[in-house]
């Protein structure tokens, strides 16, 4: 029932299985200031199950996952989940930051450096919560590279009243943009500041079932689908929709 904690000061490299494997069944707390790298994932993360501890990821470092992700993070708590990294992230064959909770779970927010998951169907940064109070924050201030979504960030309860705020600093270059979809009534904001070019998916699909949609964005194209959509789809709602962008093609 006790705290999980593990601080790496220097490179981690994981050469049969994970870089760090943490689990535990109250707060598990990971602290990285270089490069962790895994045979498979680079940091395996479980972590609340049956307590209300808080997770933390932070550190000047970055994951490396080789088979499988770069991070992977499962939250089972009533906890919140922050990872706020600034280094590089990334993995050949899974995918890039992955966090995920059950209905118990907290807030979510993940800020990151520059995150790079190439193999085709794996997405950059992908954050899904089943929470009914949850919100969902994800900030990358460095480029995103992806074979599938660059930045995915998504409520699913139809009762959940969480925001979805997604914010890229940098270029996005994938199949898909941003994918910031709220299946409940809160509020889904999405800030691109860099470029996002992006190819058969669409450049940015913002919803909700009730609240506003915020789409500030500064160039975006995609060769094969829509560049920017923007949807409040509850026809009972009293959301508004609202739309800013650079050049878009």
């Amino acid at each position: 029932t006790g705290t999980v904690g593990v601080t790496a000061n220097g490179t981690v490299t994981g050469t049969a299985a994970e870089g760090i494997k943490a689990t535990g069944n109250d707060a598990v707390t990971v602290s990285v200031a270089d490069t962790v790298t895994g045979a498979t994932r680079g940091l395996s993360l479980i972590g609340g199950t049956g307590g209300a501890g808080n997770i933390s990821v932070t550190g000047t470092g970055g994951f490396v996952g080789g088979t499988g992700d770069a991070a992977n993070i499962l939250n089972n708590g009533s906890g919140t989940v922050t990872v706020d990294i600034s280094g590089a992230s990334s993995s050949t064959g899974g995918e890039g930051i992955k966090v995920r909770d059950t209905a118990a779970g907290g807030d979510i927010s993940v800020t990151t450096g520059a995150v790079t998951a190439l193999t085709a169907g794996m997405d950059g940064i992908d954050v899904q919560s089943l929470s009914n109070t949850a919100n969902v924050t994800i900030v990358a201030n460095g480029d995103i590279n992806a074979g599938n979504a660059g930045l995915v960030g998504a409520i699913f309860p139809a009762g959940a009243t969480g925001n979805i705020d997604i914010t890229a600093n940098g270029a996005i270059n994938a199949r898909f943009g941003v994918d910031a979809e709220n299946f409940g009534t809160g509020n889904t904001t999405v800030t691109t500041v860099g470029p996002v070019a992006v190819t058969t998916g669409n450049g940015i699909f913002a919803s909700t079932n009730g609240g506003n949609v915020t789409v500030t964005a500064g160039d975006v194209t995609s060769t094969g689908n829509s560049a920017i959509i923007g949807r409040q789809s509850n026809a009972a709602g009293a959301g508004a929709v609202d739309i800013t962008a650079g050049n878009v093609s």
